[in-house]
């Protein structure tokens, strides 16, 4: 779980967006453009040509700049090319990265398409697609800061020369990080690099652990578990306690809360930053509440606002098997997958698929709900809310024990 928070910013600006890269994605950018086809573009749209929808980079400093209309045979090239930009670089412009992945490659370019700028309204972008506002230079410094702090969680101390090669930045971009992280208490140094150099030794940055602590709570249909964390993983406090499938949703809930206000405090902790709660069921995308179902406890749903209103810090919902795929991608069996699906067999059955590093929740949240999917020669098919007579009848662990009983 993540201890800090992107907020994406609003910059308005009025130049078109465009994007720092390197002499091969150069050289693609150029083939787009003598291969795209030739539109004419809408009036006052700033190009190098006036059927340009991709400006020539200058030799000392290349450059795409994403015009609108873009046509359609170039996007395959345009894509190519900003994913050959470092992760920092696509991240920092991560508005021209979108407009480009997100746009329909088999529409042709129209009359009246207006270009994307930096400047256009997020109403305005073709077909009315929601996209987040363009990044300004605070959510750039924001979006390099949680790649470091990323990286120092999973290597350890590094020193600023190290950071520099994982993430790509200048030496300058670097410095200004340490500089804000460290006055934000987060980092700080730890030791002296032991590699013989002229001048003093370089300074080797860690994690400050205690800056924020953090809780996750597993919620299952009769128990509760809670884990609380500083900001390394390392475990403060844990504790379970079962919940009575008879008891009223008021009193379910609160055995919960109190559980993790009880954890918290054998932790010793002041406060608590994020709390996490796992739990099956759907979780509505965009909300983040979980989704009514038949055949899970009503008080999972009543948890989640009643945690917001007992602790200050972000309470985040998240189906179960989605988290256990995100903890396989980081540091479990699929470390070095970017790619892979998480197929869960237990109470219920359920699937989790991450495609090139990303979570994949659809557009409903419903993905990995394979317990719904129909099986032939069941009494009944599954329905809206219930998933008697689909896979979940034939796999989960129930279905798996009345199996074994009649045979």
């Amino acid at each position: 779980m993540s201890a800090w928070s992107l907020i994406q910013g609003t910059r308005v600006a009025k130049e078109p967006v465009t994007l720092p890269c390197t002499q091969k994605t150069a050289a693609i950018a150029q083939r787009a453009r003598r291969t795209a086809p030739r539109s004419k573009p809408p009036p006052g749209t700033a190009c190098a040509a006036p059927d340009a929808a991709i400006a020539a980079p200058a030799a000392r400093s290349p450059a795409v700049s994403l015009m609108w209309p873009l046509p359609h045979r170039a996007v395959p090239r345009v894509r190519t090319a900003l994913q050959t930009l470092p992760v920092c670089q696509t991240r920092n412009y991560q508005e021209a990265f979108l407009i480009v992945s997100d746009y329909d490659a088999d529409r042709p370019a129209r009359e009246g398409d207006q270009p994307v700028t930096a400047s256009a309204p997020v109403s305005d972008l073709p077909g009315g697609a929601k996209r987040p506002a363009p990044a300004s230079p605070s959510t750039a410094r924001a979006l390099n800061d949680a790649l470091a702090l990323r990286l120092l969680q999973e290597h350890g101390p590094l020193t600023a020369a190290r950071l520099k090669e994982l993430t790509g930045l200048s030496r300058p971009s670097v410095a200004d990080l340490v500089e804000r992280l460290g006055a934000a208490g987060l980092i700080e140094v730890v030791g002296a690099s032991e590699q013989r150099r002229r001048g003093p030794n370089a300074r080797i940055y860690g994690i400050v652990a205690d800056r924020a602590h953090l809780a996750g709570l597993d919620v299952r249909t009769h128990s509760v578990s809670v884990l609380v964390t500083d900001l390394l993983g390392a475990t403060l406090a844990e504790s379970s306690a079962p919940v009575d499938p008879a008891a009223s949703t008021g009193a379910a809930v609160a055995r919960a809360v109190d559980l993790l206000a009880d954890t918290a405090a054998r932790a010793g902790v002041p406060g608590l930053h994020a709390v996490g709660v796992g739990a099956p069921g759907l979780v509505t995308p965009g909300t983040g509440e979980l989704r009514d179902s038949s055949g899970l406890p009503p008080w999972h749903r009543a948890l989640v606002p009643a945690l917001r209103e007992r602790f200050a810090g972000t309470v985040l919902v998240e189906n179960e098997t989605n988290l256990a795929a995100v903890a396989e991608l980081r540091a479990g069996a699929a470390r070095d997958r970017d790619t892979f699906v998480l197929l869960w067999l237990g109470h219920g059955v359920g699937a989790a698929v991450v495609l090139d590093g990303a979570l994949r929740r659809g557009a409903s949240g419903g993905t990995g709900e394979i317990g719904f999917l129909p099986v032939p020669g069941t009494r009944v098919l599954p329905g809206r809310d219930s998933c008697e007579g689909g896979y979940h009848s034939l796999a989960s662990s129930p279905a798996i024990e009345e199996l074994a009983a009649a045979h």
